[in-house]
């Protein structure tokens, strides 16, 4: 094929269309007209011909689609949790390391039913800190690490143990101060928790993306408070009164001191003193003798008579 030759077929007047050199580039030709721009590059003047033809079918490389293709929709996967029960038991209730006194702790991890694919619980130690003061093992205390990964085989349910370690020389590893002058992992004011979490995943979807709760190590354990005893109500008193109409009676104890402005009588009556104290200045101040320092007032006799 010679590519110096084009014809370009028109069902149009020839007179439409018009060849030339482009002003820019000499080398290069534009046709123009019916709707044409095109720049024809290193390749000679083309053959106009205006005649009556039918399109023919595009001809394109194998796979190319003539047609648009229909919009791609990638679906976005809701994400269930799985229902399957991580059960976490601390011992004694709580995890703790204190130097010195405890450096290890110990708590198990155990399902609830019998998975039917492979469990994979990450367990993670973090400290807002930095480094945590804490270490992981579940291969019985053999490694330990910041992060592991404990499996549960197909039909596995019963506990596993997973020790914590505190590090060697854990006081090097809190450059950042948090609400004290020198974060530590020992008891007193100094002490700040490190948190241990759980994320869950398995092919068996009771389990996928199952809750597991977090163990907090040097938390404080959780007291429950005592119940109130329940009070008698007391005889109601006169209108107006504490107990009376609309005032709840007074209750024993400290309450019972307070007036019903609710301040202390000995206190309440110096304030009151205060102020009269504070009036009286006042008025003495505004007495008619008092004028101004060094003038001397007149007498009835230089002021006059009075005017009736």
């Amino acid at each position: 094929m010679d590519a110096s030759l084009l014809q370009v077929l028109t069902a149009g007047l020839a007179s439409d269309l018009a060849v030339g050199p482009d002003p820019v580039h000499p080398f290069v030709k534009l046709l123009q007209g019916a709707g044409l721009h095109v720049e024809l590059h290193s390749i000679g003047e083309p053959t106009i011909t205006a005649a009556p033809y039918a399109a023919g079918v595009p001809r394109g490389l194998p796979g190319d689609e003539l047609a648009p293709a229909d919009p791609i929709v990638v679906p976005v996967p809701v994400e269930v949790d799985g229902t399957g029960q991580v059960i976490i038991v601390e011992t004694d209730g709580t995890t703790t390391l204190v130097a010195g006194v405890k450096e290890t702790d110990s708590y198990t991890i155990a399902l609830g039913t019998p998975p039917t694919a492979r469990v994979y619980i990450t367990i993670t130690a973090a400290y807002a800190g930095g480094i945590p003061y804490a270490e992981i093992s579940i291969d019985g205390g053999l490694t330990f690490h910041d992060q592991v990964i404990l499996i549960f085989e197909i039909g596995e349910t019963a506990p596993k143990t997973v020790i914590v370690r505190l590090k060697a020389g854990s006081g090097d590893h809190h450059p950042i101060q948090l609400l004290t002058a020198a974060p530590t992992s020992q008891p007193g004011p100094g002490m700040v928790v490190q948190t241990v979490s759980h994320s869950v995943w398995s092919e068996d979807g009771l389990y996928l993306h199952a809750q597991a709760r977090n163990v907090y190590i040097n938390a404080d354990p959780f007291v429950p408070a005592e119940p109130e005893e329940p009070v008698e109500p007391g005889e109601p008193g006169q209108p107006g009164q504490p107990g009376g109409s609309g005032q709840p009676a007074a209750q024993s104890g400290s309450g019972a001191d307070l007036a019903a402005t609710g301040v202390e009588a000995p206190f309440g009556l110096l304030l009151a003193a205060l102020m009269l104290l504070v009036l009286g200045g006042l008025v003495l101040r505004r007495r008619p003798g008092r004028g101004i320092p060094g003038r001397q007032m007149p007498n009835a006799t230089e002021m006059g008579p009075r005017a009736k």
